[in-house]
């Protein structure tokens, strides 16, 4: 049973791409848009480690290279998939029908929740392995390295898979309580907004963590914990 499970949120992951299989050219735009996308996300992520990754080691700053790695990529994973975390656990058209059926309702989320994880990963896999391939280039590592970054892959994305659930849950609740239509629209855009801000000062952010890395390292180590330990 839950291996059919499975199948169909993979499934309902790729519908899609599947549609739009049907038609060549809109299939092959798509699939361009997306590869220029990725190309584009990792370009700009070579960059920026290209940028921090030689002057934060030589000064032994190591870990705030990756925590900030690590923040960038939690950001996008939690701003790419809060609302498909809202869409799948909340909205899902067959919630009834799932439940009605003799099925443990642990099943039912947990395929759910392994989807979302899939799209989570595939997301920060685009910021982290250039990242990690920077640093590798840039300082001399061992296998542990390339070990260590492995387990970092598959786990890291339940940092920003379990922000976006919380915040997906507010989202359904504010919209159960206010009864607004396009609740979700409204948050994305302001989602949005503030992403893109926190992009445009992205270049004053970093100097100012440059300009005062010691004096925050035990600040940063304690509210950041997850991603200090990065």
């Amino acid at each position: 049973m839950i291996k059919t499970l499975f199948k169909k949120q993979l499934l309902e992951t790729t519908i899609f791409l599947r549609r739009n299989k049907q038609n060549t050219y809109t299939f092959i735009g798509y699939s361009l848009f997306s590869l220029m996308i990725v190309v584009l996300c990792c370009a700009l992520v070579i960059l920026l480690s290209l940028k921090l990754c030689g002057p934060l080691t030589e000064r032994g700053y190591g870990w705030l290279y990756f925590s900030l790695i690590g923040m960038i990529a939690t950001a996008i994973g939690v701003f790419c998939s809060i609302f498909t975390t809202h869409s799948t656990l909340y909205e899902a058209k067959d919630n009834e029908l799932l439940l009605s059926m003799p099925i443990r309702p642990g099943y039912i989320f947990l395929t759910r929740m392994f989807s979302i994880y899939l799209v989570t990963l595939v997301l920060e896999s685009l910021i982290l392995i250039p990242a990690m391939i920077i640093y590798a280039w840039t300082v001399s590592v061992t296998i542990e390295f390339f070990l260590s970054s492995a387990v970092i892959l598959l786990l890291f994305p339940l940092l920003a898979l379990t922000i976006s659930c919380l915040f997906s849950w507010l989202i359904a609740l504010f919209s159960v309580k206010v009864r607004i239509i396009g609740t979700p629209f409204v948050f994305a855009l302001l989602f949005a907004a503030f992403f893109c801000y926190c992009f445009i000062q992205l270049e004053v952010l970093l100097t100012t963590l440059l300009q005062t890395t010691v004096s925050i390292h035990p600040g940063f180590q304690i509210v950041f914990c997850p991603i200090y330990h990065m």
